[in-house]
């Protein structure tokens, strides 16, 4: 009786094993199949973490808690904020000496020194102010120049100020200022980011009038019809004769882009000349065999004509 006992004892065993790697490799399939998904998630998550817009706060000249700040405001937000460690290794290698007036070049190269897309710099102070007598009063301001680093540009500056009847109450109005720019600050913020992403996206575009683009050998748009602008009345009440100019993009799709005037006239012209232009139907222009957006200048030349007799 006993045999029959340990074959089935062999044969648990047997199938225990069995089932163990099974399971292992049922186990082993999951992370294999789930790999490819962990991979795009983890890209996605890196990927949202680097499309926020770095931020870097440098010490304002003066009372450089208001500074803190903003600092301590950034870091509780969306952005991500250059560590104050790494901002203070890249302002001693850029030699930046707390300049508040820069060319569009020396911000710029403060900006990619610090590593950033966005930086403040400015200035606090809190003016003691003689009231009458022996009574002073005290003024607190704040200024911040918000950069952006990508054009050198002023993106937005910020000037507060309070009065207080305490020294001891200027901190308080400070942060509060200080609240008040940050919060204006990022509005700015991401209206640009927006405007550079919009921009970053746009198709690419072959100016026709470039040697580059005749090199590629771009068939230019095939119009359907000429049309031609009216003459308006306040031209033809002062005889005027000129020659409106427009830069005007031709898109892939058979439609009429952005429209610039690089030569006007006044006198209605320019408003007729651009009406006209948006009337345009056309056949796209070519690049190896594929619809392409072109800008290309467009030309009508206004006179007043002679009546017959």
């Amino acid at each position: 009786m006993e045999k029959p006992v340990k074959v089935k004892g062999k044969y648990q065993k047997a199938k225990s094993q069995r089932c163990g790697l099974a399971f292992f490799r049922f186990r082993k399939n999951i992370f294999h199949d789930l790999l490819p998904f962990a991979f795009i998630f983890s890209l996605l998550f890196f990927t949202d973490s680097f499309a926020q817009p770095r931020i870097a706060i440098l010490n304002f000249q003066g009372d450089t808690t208001a500074s803190d700040y903003i600092q301590k405001l950034a870091s509780q937000s969306e952005f991500a904020v250059v560590d104050s460690q790494q901002l203070h290794l890249a302002l001693k290698g850029a030699g930046y000496n707390g300049s508040l007036n820069m060319t569009l070049d020396e911000a710029r190269g403060l900006g990619l020194s610090i590593g950033c897309d966005y930086y403040f710099i400015g200035m606090a102070k809190t003016l003691r102010r003689l009231a009458g007598g022996e009574e002073y009063y005290f003024d607190v301001l704040l200024a911040a120049f918000l950069v952006e680093t990508r054009s050198g540009k002023l993106l937005r500056f910020s000037f507060e100020k309070t009065q207080v009847a305490q020294e001891s109450l200027a901190r308080l109005q400070l942060a509060k200022l200080a609240e008040t720019i940050w919060r204006q600050s990022t509005d700015a913020i991401k209206s640009a980011t927006e405007q550079n992403l919009a921009q970053s996206s746009q198709a690419e575009v072959y100016d026709l009038s470039t040697d580059e683009t005749s090199k590629l050998n771009i068939k230019p748009p095939q119009f359907y019809r000429r049309l031609k602008p009216s003459y308006t009345e306040m031209a033809d009440f002062a005889g005027v004769t000129a020659t409106i100019e427009l830069n005007a993009l031709f898109q892939s799709d058979g439609s009429i882009g952005k429209i610039e005037v690089i030569r006007w006239g006044g006198f209605g012209l320019d408003e007729s000349a651009i009406a006209t232009v948006k009337q345009l139907r056309f056949e796209p222009a070519k690049l190896n065999g594929r619809s392409v957006n072109v800008s290309a200048v467009v030309q009508y030349n206004f006179r007043k004509e002679e009546k017959a007799k």
